[in-house]
């Protein structure tokens, strides 16, 4: 905020999108729940950056705080699948907290407790957020309140596509959310600032843009000369579905 080279007096007025996903609640530490923002200093500080957009922006700017993700559904949707390296996910999320490397020890973590404490504090953050957005008056600023609920749009890209739950996560890292996550989000997001939905109805086009888009891909790739369908099950395992003996044996040995 304090490097952003605005004039109230020159621009016009900004759309601010105050977005600090799990950053407050993720860390490389062992003792992670201790390192973690509490809510006064969330508080604090988000107010002290309010301040310093108050005096930089035009009046009528808009800042839209943006609440934690539920960063449970990582874990739950990723734990079992193959990661790159050749691996679970699990074992590497494992590896990770042991050199010190996890970038989000409480959510990348077979321990359910912590992650679930790290989520519980999310949600407390969050809460500040919807506080600050409903009683905060800024002379140049507007605020409003959004939380993706990315849980929702992993269900709902699951049971509207058929397809696994990894693709909306970067497969490297297994912590960022895909481009196509990035993108379903930012849709749901615009329709709730334009308001041409609520929050929920949000959620529902952007379940209906899912099946569209799935849709879309499958008539694509039935254009393709020559392919040949490969069928996992929900933990990423070959199916038999499509295939002959002959055919199957084939792709087990080239994978």
């Amino acid at each position: 905020v304090e490097s952003a080279a605005r004039s109230s007096a020159l621009d016009h007025p900004a759309l601010v999108v105050f977005s600090l996903i799990g950053n407050d609640v993720c860390n490389g530490h062992a003792d992670t729940v201790a390192h973690m923002t509490t809510a006064a200093d969330f508080r604090n500080k988000t107010l002290g950056a309010l301040t310093a957009l108050d005096a930089k922006l035009p009046r009528g700017s808009f800042v839209l705080l943006v609440g934690l993700v539920d960063g449970r559904v990582l874990y739950e949707s990723l734990h079992q699948h193959v990661h790159p390296t050749g691996t679970t996910y699990e074992a590497v999320y494992a590896f990770l907290s042991c050199e010190g490397a996890n970038p989000c020890n409480g959510w990348l973590s077979s321990n359910a407790t912590l992650r679930n404490l790290t989520s519980a504090r999310a949600a407390e953050l969050s809460a500040v957020h919807a506080s600050i957005a409903a009683t905060a008056t800024f002379a140049n600023l507007e605020l409003g309140y959004y939380r993706p609920d990315l849980r929702t749009l992993v269900n709902n890209y699951t049971q509207t596509t058929g397809r696994d739950p990894k693709d909306l996560f970067e497969p490297s890292d297994g912590f960022h959310p895909s481009q196509l996550a990035n993108a379903l989000l930012a849709d749901q997001l615009w329709q709730y600032l334009e308001g041409e939905s609520t929050l929920n109805e949000a959620v529902q086009k952007g379940i209906a843009a899912t099946r569209q888009l799935a849709k879309r891909q499958l008539t694509w790739l039935r254009k393709w000369p020559g392919l040949r369908w490969i069928y996992t099950d929900s933990a990423g395992n070959l199916s038999e579905k499509g295939l002959s003996q002959e055919e199957l044996a084939e792709v087990r040995q080239e994978t």
